[in-house]
């Protein structure tokens, strides 16, 4: 006897990208896949609640909205990017990928494990996924701590 498992895998799509004829190959081809149940976000967080994977079909920019969407609703599911911008710095694969290789990444961990940077300025002020920009408001420079769990690892100037 064969034990199936099933993964979630929440598929978030950029914005105007609907009929991109990648999308639509890709996503085929992994619904043919017994191990994967596909399902397609519309802008609410409610896909994310039990999802195991987020497939993300877009550029960085959609895979950072996708990691602040997830901190929101406190799902802790890894991401996997397709790219379709420009850059694709954090996306893993190219939209010409096949979807055997984007099925073998969701299913044996080949994923965007996030590490989340938390900013404060006195207060918490929100969280970031690679970066975190901080300016001064005016011409004067800023003295800054850089601080990882609770220990001071620097001071910029």
């Amino acid at each position: 006897m064969t034990l199936l498992i099933m993964m979630k895998v929440a598929v978030i799509k950029k914005y105007g990208a609907e009929s991109n004829a990648d999308i639509k190959r890709l996503c085929d081809g992994l619904s043919s896949n017994q191990s994967l149940r596909l399902v397609y976000c519309d802008g609410g967080e409610d896909a994310f609640s039990d999802a195991d994977r987020v497939l993300v079909f877009g550029g960085d920019g959609t895979v950072l909205e996708t990691a602040g969407r997830l901190v929101k609703c406190g799902s802790d599911a890894a991401i996997l990017g397709v790219n379709l911008g420009n850059l694709g710095f954090l996306t893993a694969f190219e939209s010409d990928v096949s979807a055997d290789s984007i099925a073998d990444a969701l299913l044996h961990g080949e994923v965007l494990g996030r590490t989340l940077l938390e900013a404060s300025l006195r207060v918490p002020i929100g969280y970031a996924v690679n970066d975190i920009v901080i300016r001064s408001e005016g011409a004067r420079p800023i003295r800054l701590q850089l601080y990882i769990d609770g220990n001071c690892v620097d001071d910029y100037h």
